[in-house]
């Protein structure tokens, strides 16, 4: 008996960490077959899975004409499906630059066998959608951060096609209860999946620290407005105001990071605060597995990966109380959560770490069991593979 097809739409080579682990457990299943459309360098690997290189607008011109003509070739044997094709790229384009993007993309997945597309990204499933109806094809998407709790609110346009999409969607993974919400603020009866990402606890797990007469505090995420990297150095700012002693590092990269340099001298903290720039998955487990505590005042999140790898280290999150972020976390039992833009209250809590290194030591080993209890990859494994063979019965 054949086994179904699942088609992961549209990931960035190599994939970003959590969609990483995400693959990677799919691929583990004897429950369907996985199937990755690609953008990037795909590597010529022995992955357990068929990796499929899609064009993108950053091709050069050549190379995409050459893979349209391809894919025309192959349209020769379905000539009436192609011709569809073609018009509905027209219908969707206002020009012949867009057309040539939009059937060139179209006819790369048109002539795949798959039973189900998911997207990784909401917001691309729009693009696609023209497509996806004529083709009947049943697709899924999954839910994270901006797309749902930000971009809704910048354009009404963007909002209708959100809700077009949610409203076809065969299944909606969630990342976080918050976000769930969030989609049904937009649609309603939108047939939701709250599916936690899972953490590698034989990777990122704790290690035995000597005592120490100073706080290690840790900032990671890329370096935009909405992880509020700026609130992280006025918090540690406050923190050694307070008293408090300590060293903060910060991992990640991004268009403010002129602007943190700037912040890190204005405060005079250019000596205790050390920029280590964007790390791998590995590096980020070592760095996190000598530090006391995870400070993260971000604006916009679904639940931040980075929560739940500090808390498997035995790293305490001190956390922005904004959408997700929350709910792995038991307020002063493995981590805190404190109002948006609130500085006072997280200097606080990093001054009760350090002057309470017993409570520090409980919140530590209390924050590890919470991630083995309910944030493996095998919870993460299992809530994926139950997502799509829901889709599929």
């Amino acid at each position: 008996m054949k086994k179904p097809i699942i088609f992961i739409m549209g990931v960035d080579w190599p994939p970003t960490t959590f969609i990483k682990r995400k693959i990677d457990i799919l691929s583990h299943t004897d429950k369907f077959k996985l199937m990755v459309g690609a953008y990037g360098k795909v590597p010529k690997n022995s992955y357990s899975f068929k990796v499929i290189r899609l064009p993108q607008i950053r091709d050069p011109l050549m190379i995409r004409v050459l893979w349209l003509l391809k894919y025309l070739i192959i349209g020769i044997f379905h000539p009436i499906k192609t011709l569809n094709i073609i018009n509905i790229s027209k219908q969707y384009s206002i020009n012949k630059k867009q057309f040539f993007n939009r059937l060139l993309k179209y006819l790369s997945i048109a002539f795949l066998d798959f039973d189900v597309i998911h997207f990784e990204w909401v917001a691309y499933t729009s693009y696609f959608l023209p497509l996806l109806r004529y083709l009947n094809k049943v697709y899924t998407v999954s839910i994270r951060g901006r797309q749902i709790t930000i971009d809704p609110l910048l354009s009404e346009e963007y909002k209708k096609d959100l809700y077009e999409v949610l409203k076809g969607a065969a299944s909606i993974h969630c990342v976080s209860k918050a976000l769930e919400n969030e989609t049904k603020k937009i649609y309603k009866d939108a047939r939701t999946k709250v599916v936690y990402n899972g953490v590698d606890t034989n990777l990122f797990k704790c290690k035995e620290k000597s005592a120490s007469s100073e706080l290690n505090i840790v900032f990671i995420g890329n370096l935009i407005w909405k992880k509020g990297i700026d609130s992280a150095l006025f918090i540690f700012y406050r923190f050694l105001k307070k008293g408090g002693s300590g060293k903060m590092y910060i991992i990640g990269d991004g268009d403010e990071k002129e602007r943190m340099y700037s912040t890190m001298n204005n405060l005079g903290i250019s000596h205790n605060t050390f920029y280590l720039g964007k790390k791998t998955e590995k590096e980020v487990a070592e760095i996190l597995m000598d530090m006391d505590a995870l400070l993260l005042p971000s604006f916009a999140e679904g639940l931040a990966n980075v929560i739940l790898e500090a808390m498997a280290t035995c790293t305490v999150p001190i956390v922005s109380n904004v959408h997700g972020n929350s709910e792995p976390i038991k307020h002063k039992e493995n981590g805190f959560v404190f109002p948006l833009l609130d500085m006072e209250k997280p200097a606080s809590y990093l001054y009760y770490l350090y002057t309470h290194p017993d409570v520090l030591s409980k919140m530590k080993k209390s924050g590890r069991k919470t991630v083995e209890d309910r944030f493996t990859l095998s919870n993460m494994q299992k809530g994926h593979i139950e997502f799509f063979e829901e889709v599929l019965v």
